[in-house]
């Protein structure tokens, strides 16, 4: 690659928008790690720890900051996370982290998704297959 060009692309790496998603309760230490690590290198992220109060549903509002970001990143465990209701333009019952990611999918954005290996020893109340009346078969096929 020439150089201009490789210049390019470091630049616009540089300046790219990260969305961050996942369920909070049981990743928010990740989510922390991540957040600060990409704005540590001069990222611009979207994650609903900087939300506030606003007249929009948090569906609505994670969905347009997936759309407003160049790159998603998604970080999934055990946990499945909340589903908005149906009334909520949410038909299919997902939960607000599977339609971000969908979203992003369906926009084409580039998607880094981190995936806790089934290995990894993980506290059983953050475990759908405990603590979900599907026993985590949504989250299994999410992940």
């Amino acid at each position: 690659m020439c150089p201009y060009v490789e210049t390019v692309v470091q630049l616009a790496i540089a300046m790219a928008t990260f969305y961050l998603s996942s369920t909070y309760e049981d990743l928010k230490d990740y989510r922390r790690v991540v957040y600060e690590a990409l704005r540590k290198a001069g990222h611009h992220v979207i994650a609903m720890e900087d939300y506030v109060a606003a007249d929009q549903r948090p569906v609505d509002k994670c969905l347009k900051d997936v759309e407003a970001a160049d790159i998603y990143i998604g970080l999934f465990a055990f946990r499945y996370g909340y589903i908005p209701p149906a009334q909520h333009e949410n038909p299919k019952g997902l939960s607000i982290t599977e339609l971000e990611y969908r979203r992003a999918e369906a926009l084409t954005k580039p998607c880094l998704t981190f995936v806790v290996s089934d290995t990894t020893a993980w506290a059983r109340v953050f475990d759908d297959a405990y603590t979900a009346g599907d026993k985590g078969e949504r989250v299994r096929a999410l992940r």
